[in-house]
């Protein structure tokens, strides 16, 4: 039931993300607060017994919690996470963010634990400039395998969801209402698309319509949950540069991509570079230097992937990850080092020939077989 009523304390008017969060970590959980609001002191809270007073009523507390459960339906039938910032899948860097919202809805593959997220903003009207260093940016990105954040607005948004999809790398869409619906309409393909290799955030509840005032908490989320954000194309004023903004207020990196001085939807990107609020990327190669990433091995990855292919116990799992790494081992130093009896090894050995994953050569000595050594 936490979930329930961290939902509910979420709808208590007037209370917010800052106090929301505030009130969780001040009681442990939204449950605590619910089970002791009626011998709660009100004057150890300075600035919300007004929001106590009202959560004290029963009446209230009811129509809080039955709107929770309903909304918790509704993600359990589309297929939907709710993830609270206490949760240890929460963006890591957006939980810094003071105003960071108390929970995310969540649909698709995301894998949390890639802490190599990168936000891609620009113009809602891209030029073949900007679509094609979107392209060029993913390209060059791909073997560090990142995971690229934006905003599924037409122009930049789109160009760069887009060459993600083309290219086989992880995308999340972070969206300006519930995750209910899809805006613009036209980019609904493109969402779907989206959920087989990453997935749509959002933090408003299902049935939120979309309205102006949407996007700039939706930006939030975007420059806080990423260690960088790349403005590509943008005029001087709009939401790339309300973005851009809100990562400079949270301390991290922003790039931007210079363009023609005449160019109306290169004088953000421009102004940012003038002003030192951003860094110049006119080369995405030297980008994954200057944030200190370096690229996978994804051929050892797939190596030890067939490996273990076929192989259900655990000690001979172990087994060949330690072969993987010593290459060659006496029959003795692999009993040590796993802790087992020279019987056992050998039974768990004699699995592992037969299923030809490895060799025994003279002396008791074992190897790893020639295709995957």
């Amino acid at each position: 039931m936490s979930l329930a009523h961290h939902l509910a304390l979420q709808t208590l008017p007037g209370i917010g993300d800052v106090r929301t969060k505030m009130l969780i970590e001040h009681f442990n959980s939204a449950e605590n607060l619910f089970r002791n609001i009626k011998d709660l002191q009100t004057e150890n809270l300075p600035g919300l017994q007004s929001l106590m007073k009202q959560l004290k009523d029963s009446t209230v507390q009811s129509l809080l919690l039955s709107k929770a459960e309903k909304e918790l339906e509704f993600c359990e039938k589309h297929k939907i996470d709710a993830i609270p910032f206490t949760d240890p899948r929460y963006p890591e860097l957006l939980r810094t963010c003071p105003d960071g919202p108390s929970l995310l809805f969540s649909k698709g593959e995301i894998n949390w634990d890639n802490q190599r997220f990168l936000a891609v903003v620009g113009t809602r009207k891209a030029t073949a400039y900007g679509k094609a260093f979107c392209e060029h940016l993913v390209s060059t990105l791909k073997p560090y395998r990142p995971i690229i954040v934006s905003g599924l607005a037409h122009g930049i948004d789109c160009a760069i969801h887009k060459a993600c999809i083309d290219q086989g790398v992880s995308t999340i869409a972070v969206l300006g209402h519930g995750l209910d619906r899809i805006y613009p309409a036209a980019h609904r393909g493109m969402a779907a698309k989206i959920l087989q290799n990453g997935g749509l955030i959002s933090d408003f509840w299902s049935g939120t319509a979309t309205r102006p005032e949407n996007f700039p908490k939706r930006n939030r989320i975007v420059a806080g949950m990423c260690e960088a954000t790349i403005i590509v194309e943008a005029a001087i004023k709009g939401g790339a540069m309300v973005t851009a903004q809100l990562a400079q207020s949270y301390q991290r990196e922003i790039y931007a991509v210079p363009g023609k001085i005449n160019d109306p939807y290169s004088t953000g990107c421009n102004h940012l570079i003038k002003t030192q609020k951003a860094n110049l990327l006119d080369l995405p190669e030297e980008l994954p230097m200057e944030l200190g990433w370096e690229p996978f091995n994804l051929e050892k990855k797939f190596k030890q992937s067939s490996l273990l292919q076929g192989v259900e116990a655990e000690k001979q799992r172990k087994i060949l990850r330690l072969l993987d790494e010593k290459k060659r081992l006496h029959l003795d130093s692999l009993c040590d080092h796993l802790q087992l009896s020279g019987s056992d090894m050998l039974t768990e050995l004699l699995q592992l020939e037969l299923l030809d994953k490895i060799k025994s050569e003279p002396g008791d000595y074992y190897m790893l077989k020639p295709a995957f050594a």
